[in-house]
């Protein structure tokens, strides 16, 4: 660790961290910031060290929630960084990805900036939300469903096919893939949040399907009415049954899995709890469910 002082005689904290990791994290967390600028530090990345006491080993950890999912990655460091600290998301998205294929990175805190590499990102004002108190032990899950690499590889065509059909019957459907930036004023901003809440969404349905057998199936609900379902196949499931169904909404869930990776691992408490999602790299998200 290097430590230097501006001319302004702020502290900074330099580390260097492996590159692809960071670039990992970086990408596995921020699709889960918010883009309504109205929400905060709900649009930031919370960047926090993670060290024992006395130890010289440790991680640095990105959280980002938009209060509807949340996705949280760690990266191995020696030495932490000042904070906690919140950055913009889309900034720390722009500093990852300008460090190309960089086997280090230098992070430095600097003043209301985070160096990353040759890029900054802002900090933004406010108290985070204490997200810890919202990731469930593993140990409380009723079931496990671990999605089939086929499966995973259907959602996204799935989704597009339900679409289709919802618009052939007269249906507006908007996923929160088609409300992204830039928009021009805050009123367009929340012009298009309103268009997603008064739509359709298109929902992944877990549940027990003939025989108790578990099925995965899309269903588009819009209004309380539905297309007619998409079936992507058996979902490999474990455990007590009567925790099902739940629904989730396809994006989010396609967004989690795509974070977490291949090994990903869905465990499912009730239809009303948040679902998890782990796997390796040190990558996990939650879900809430969509009531419908």
């Amino acid at each position: 660790m290097t430590m230097t002082t501006d001319t302004t005689n702020t502290i900074m904290t330099r580390i260097t961290v492996n590159g692809a990791a960071l670039r990992r994290a970086v990408q596995a967390v921020t699709p889960a910031a918010s883009t309504d600028e109205a929400r905060g530090v709900l649009c930031g990345v919370l960047i926090e060290s993670e060290f024992e006491p006395g130890g010289s080993d440790g991680r640095i950890r990105l959280t980002a929630t938009d209060s509807y999912r949340l996705h949280t990655a760690t990266v191995a460091a020696s030495v932490p960084i000042d904070g906690p600290m919140v950055v913009r998301a889309d900034e720390l998205t722009a500093a990852a990805k300008a460090t190309k294929r960089q086997s280090t990175v230098e992070l430095m805190s600097r003043g209301i900036n985070l160096m990353v590499g040759p890029s900054c990102a802002h900090r933004i004002d406010g108290d985070y939300p204490n997200w810890q108190q919202l990731m469930p032990a593993w140990s409380t899950n009723n079931v496990t469903w671990t999605p089939t690499a086929a499966q995973v590889r259907a959602l996204e065509p799935g989704i597009r096919t339900m679409q289709a059909r919802s618009q052939a019957v007269g249906w507006d459907i908007v996923t929160h893939k088609a409300i992204e930036k830039p928009w021009r004023t805050r009123e367009s901003e929340r012009e298009a949040y309103r268009d997603a809440r008064d739509s359709g969404r298109i929902l992944v349905h877990i549940g027990a399907g003939t025989g108790r057998v578990p099925v995965m199936q899309l269903r588009c609900d819009h209004k309380g009415r539905e297309v007619e379902e998409l079936s992507l196949g058996v979902a490999l499931v474990t455990g007590d049954q009567d925790a099902l169904p739940v629904n989730l909404d396809a994006d989010y869930l396609l967004d989690a899995l795509d974070a977490v990776g291949p090994e990903a691992q869905v465990g499912i408490r009730d239809g009303l709890k948040a679902v998890m999602i782990v796997g390796g790299d040190n990558i996990q998200a939650l879900v809430m469910p969509v009531r419908t």
